[in-house]
């Protein structure tokens, strides 16, 4: 959930919850009713202008000085400078006094300040002042803890009966008793509040009354909506906390909520640009060693081909690991429930580590029980994500000994366990691995590698897919890592019989066009499909690929790039549907992002493979596309 959103939510709810307040107040007496609601939003009102006040300060004015500007009184005329608390204060209260609205208005006063806008105005306000400092002369020792009392009248004036209503102003933090004390030993200031008869040399500390904050509520606009409807009360009063949260709101967002999120969108911006450019050359790497082991080559060339492949691998996963990340971190990730086959969902990832178990002489074990069902609804493909991080760790940190996978019945649905005799983790360490880029400790990372995401991102998924996960974990005895899932049972879904094809004859003649601007990528796709009998022409951008499609007809299926200059893949495409041109067009490319796989079948392009190309995958999409041709 995005910053804006969820402060949208928790501004919503306050909002919702004031209502409900407001609808238990109406089930007294009506005179009553008037009375305690009037109070209840002078209340309300004085509460939240001292609410937003912190805030404002807190949120903004302390994280402004961290980074070298900060409050000024002269705001308006300093770059990157906001007013000071006590005049944002009085300008949205200001602003309100100004609207059409005329529930309630409200000011902050005090004796200590020379602005006469601010200062004790008027009998009420100078008998409530008087009570307030009365209630600090009769206070504790701590006055920071002080339960101070409202000032509550009623009066008559020529408008009807108000409300007027007074809180003590405080002060709550000493960011505001640090500068107010510098206000204070100004020379200027000393010699201006003599001059006036203020007085001086005030010394504050934390709880300190500091001045009022008066409301006026006239009680005849609640006369009115109680007699006529009820549910414009509420409506007006969730106008007007919207108003006094809306201020706020608005200020929050400019100054906290909206640069958030445009540092989240370069932050992706970047992830995506740096797959892209690692994901390029990884392509000509990996697929290049495919080319050389169909050569003849000796043991030590062989030797050196396995260990460059390993390590393109691993930097494959790597790049993987950090883009899953950064999705789960911006909610990114999307699920889907489907039925499948669990049983051979856990025994397929399994197997696929029997092999690097067996040559660290790590007996792998799989144990399903009696009572779980064949298929369930679910995401396999997050399962199967989830399973392979956990059986990968524990193969990764056991040297000896055994790893056991179970799956088995619970009580939400099934629980799928990874158990090892690994290197286990210290009791104080085990919440701090599932942190983001963090090992059980660092001799850990010096001597398995690894970035330390496997297990958060598990955790993650899991939670994405309303599961938990759990680990159990003793030094020097081994790990023990379950999770369990909300999966439903399912029917067994109809079994569809592909129709078999002779890949080789379909391929030959096929005319495939390749539109990729770099060499070594254009190099690797044209090998690929010409040593399958396919005829390859390239074009280096989008507008070469028109104008080949233009100058030489259709080829039988178009292979895609994306981020291309001149013009792009999505480009390209749209123009090519737009003119009518029917082929497939397959999608080769190192974005990596949902949405830009999105973007690619928005702009009409009919399947997507990433890079680094994988040719098992390519010829399956050939032959899903072009074989009714």
């Amino acid at each position: 959930m995005t910053p804006h959103k969820k402060y949208t939510i928790i501004f919503l709810l306050a909002a919702i919850c004031i209502l409900l307040i407001s609808y238990f107040l109406l089930s007294n007496s009506q005179s009553r009713l008037i009375q305690s609601q009037a109070i209840r939003v002078a209340e309300v009102v004085a509460n939240q202008v001292l609410m937003d006040r912190k805030a404002y300060t807190e949120l903004l004015v302390e994280k402004l000085e961290q980074e070298g500007t900060g409050a000024a009184v002269n705001a308006h005329e300093l770059k990157g400078f906001i007013p000071l608390p006590a005049q944002f204060v009085r300008a949205v209260a200001d602003s309100i006094s100004a609207s059409d609205s005329h529930l309630y208005q409200y000011r902050l006063m005090s004796e200590w300040n020379l602005n006469p806008n601010q200062g004790i105005d008027g009998a009420y306000e100078e008998s409530a002042w008087a009570e307030l400092r009365e209630q600090e002369a009769n206070a504790e020792v701590d006055s920071n803890s002080f339960a101070w009392k409202p000032i509550v009248r009623f009066e008559e004036t020529e408008n009807g009966l108000v409300l007027r209503y007074m809180k003590a102003d405080t002060a709550s933090a000493m960011a505001c008793v640090t500068c107010h004390n510098a206000y204070e030993q100004r020379p200027d200031i000393i010699a201006m509040r003599e001059a006036n008869g203020v007085p001086t040399g005030k010394q504050w500390q934390l709880g300190d009354l500091m001045g009022g904050i008066h409301v006026d509520v006239p009680l005849s606009t609640f006369e009115d909506m109680a007699a006529s409807d009820r549910l414009a009360m509420f409506l007006a009063i969730l106008v007007t906390c919207a108003i006094g949260f809306g201020g706020l709101y608005r200020l929050i967002y400019v100054q906290v909520i909206k640069p958030v999120e445009e540092e989240a969108k370069a932050k992706n911006s970047f992830l995506a640009k740096m797959s892209h450019e690692i994901r390029t050359p990884l392509n000509a790497v990996i697929n290049m060693g495919e080319f050389l082991k169909e050569g003849e080559l000796d043991k030590d060339q062989q030797q050196h081909l396995r260990m460059l492949n390993v390590s393109s691998q691993q930097l494959l996963a790597l790049v993987d690991d950090i883009l899953d990340f950064s999705k789960l971190e911006g909610g990114g990730l999307q699920t889907e429930s489907i039925p499948f086959d669990l049983k051979d969902l856990v025994k397929s990832c399994t197997e696929a580590f029997f092999i690097e178990a067996m040559h660290k002489g790590v007996a792998l074990d799989l144990d399903i029980g009696f009572e779980v069902d064949d298929f369930y609804v679910g995401d396999p493909v997050r399962i199967r994500q989830i399973l392979q991080n956990l059986i990968q760790n524990a193969v990764k940190f056991t040297e000896e000994g055994e790893i056991t996978v179970s799956l088995e019945k619970s009580q939400i649905g099934v629980c799928i366990s990874v158990n090892d005799t690994g290197v286990g983790i210290a009791k104080d360490r085990q919440d701090a691995v599932l942190q983001d880029f963090v090992q059980g400790d660092n001799s850990v990372g010096r001597a398995y590698g690894g970035t330390g995401l496997g297990l958060t991102i598990s955790k993650g998924l899991v939670e994405l897919l309303d599961g938990e996960l759990s680990l159990d974990s003793e030094k020097g005895v081994g790990t023990t890592v379950s999770f369990e899932l909300p999966l439903t049972v399912a029917d067994q879904p109809e079994e569809v019989e592909e129709e078999t094809v002779d890949g080789e004859e379909l391929f030959e003649g096929l005319k495939v066009l390749i539109v990729e601007d770099n060499p070594v990528n254009q190099m690797v796709a044209k090998a690929v499909v010409t040593n399958w009998g396919a005829v390859a022409k390239v074009a280096e951008n989008g507008q070469k690929a028109l104008d080949s499609v233009a100058e030489d007809g259709e080829p039988d299926v178009i292979l895609m790039d994306y981020h291309m200059p001149v013009m792009n893949g999505i480009q390209a495409t749209r123009l090519l549907r737009q003119q009518g041109v029917k082929i497939p067009i397959i999608a080769v490319s190192a974005a990596a992002l949902e949405e830009e796989v999105q973007h690619c079948y928005d702009a009409g392009m009919d399947d997507f493979l990433p890079k680094p190309l994988d040719r098992l995958a390519l010829n399956a999409a050939l032959v899903k596309w072009i074989k009714n041709r």
